[in-house]
């Protein structure tokens, strides 16, 4: 019917659209477009992130980026993406009853968008982008994180085939965290 066709339309647009996007390793030369980046997205309300040296993430992208594990997605315009991969699993998944550490994982952190790319498939683009990395370099298994109740995002990762695998808490934040994961 029309609404499964116009899905199938915007699909293929997305897609046409996303075609001229880069993946690019970043390095500590990146920082402003990062920082550029992440401010937009913190305007546009989408995720309660902040770009500020002392706030999360903002704090973490320096590290981040002198780590060589921070990825970017251009366009022909600037940074739309960026997320960081970990050929590891953080220590505290292993408190999450029905979690296998044996099992080769990779995982995403701080995965954004920026404000003006929001809604174009660009997240899910670096997702995949992400897990194609991870399995060249031998992982198994794609696993994030989710701190809080997030419905948008759970919908986002669910919708690219991630499972809740149960929750789990951090000694340095107050709340609970939600793991998920799937095979790539």
């Amino acid at each position: 019917g029309w609404p499964r066709a116009m899905s199938k339309w915007r699909k293929n647009l997305t897609e046409k659209n996303n075609d001229c996007l880069r993946l690019v390793k970043l390095g500590p030369e990146h920082i402003e477009e990062v920082r550029k980046a992440l401010d937009t997205c913190a305007r546009v309300g989408a995720q309660p992130w902040n770009a500020d040296v002392n706030d999360y993430p903002g704090c973490m992208i320096d590290g981040d980026l002198k780590s060589g594990a921070a990825w970017g997605l251009f366009d022909g315009v600037g940074l739309v993406a960026y997320a960081v991969l970990d050929m590891n699993v953080d220590d505290e998944y292993g408190q999450v009853c029905g979690f296998d550490m044996s099992v080769s994982s990779a995982t995403i952190h701080r995965l954004f968008t920026a404000g003006q790319a929001q809604g174009r498939g660009i997240g899910s683009h670096i997702v995949r982008e992400m897990m194609h990395l991870a399995k060249e370099r031998g992982a198994e298994r794609m696993c994030i994180d989710i701190y809080g109740a997030a419905p948008v995002l759970v919908g986002f990762y669910t919708a690219l085939g991630f499972e809740k695998i149960g929750s789990f808490r951090r000694d340095e934040v107050d709340g609970e965290f939600t793991l998920y994961s799937r095979k790539i």
